[in-house]
């Protein structure tokens, strides 16, 4: 969740209303894939310093990149 927080910072998003329907689709997909994944049980700190630092490099949601980083790491 935190990298969805901070995105929400970074965009100035303060209530649902404000994230368009297409990106709280990719938010909800990206939940549920990182959750089923356990994407942050085994080195948490590395993963989440990796999700933060591809959600700082663009405004809009990163669900193909963050998709990318989840498909690397499960294989590790």
């Amino acid at each position: 969740m935190v990298p969805i927080y901070i995105w929400l910072y970074k965009n100035k998003v303060y209530s649902h209303k404000d994230v368009e329907e297409p990106v709280k689709k990719h938010i909800l997909k990206w939940i549920l894939l990182a959750s089923a994944n356990e994407m942050y049980s085994s080195k948490a700190s590395k993963k989440l310093q990796d999700s933060i630092d591809i959600i700082e490099e663009d405004s809009y949601f990163p669900l193909d990149n963050l998709l990318k980083q989840l498909k690397r790491d499960s294989k590790q």
